[in-house]
């Protein structure tokens, strides 16, 4: 089974917000996974970020967000909580938890 996950992306003046939204939450907590310690991330950057490079980077920081077991396949859609319109999509063929955290090829950045 894929899990669909979204997260709400806020602007800050000196960053954004991503927060696992609330019926993500609810949709983890009725599959018995624990609740994680922390739901939402601050990340610090100048202005005109590339936010596809950025929310590409947060994929797999997302088992610290939702407490998704190793092997779980999964869909993300980052989205503006304002008014729900889609911003960023990671395809589900490329999101699956890995059992150690692997770091990202330094042309991501």
């Amino acid at each position: 089974m894929v899990i669909k996950i979204v997260v709400e992306v806020g602007a800050q003046e000196n960053g954004t917000t991503f927060q696992v939204s609330p019926q993500t939450k609810d949709l983890l907590l009725s599959q018995g996974l624990p609740t994680p310690v922390s739901t939402s991330l601050f990340v610090g950057h100048a202005p005109g970020v590339n936010y596809g490079s950025l929310m590409a980077q947060l994929v797999p920081l997302l088992p610290l967000l939702t407490s998704l077991p190793a092997g779980a396949e999964f869909s993300v859609e980052f989205v503006d909580p304002a008014d729900g319109l889609l911003i960023f999509r990671w395809p589900i063929n490329e999101a699956r938890i890995s059992p150690a955290p692997r770091r990202l090829a330094p042309d991501v950045w």
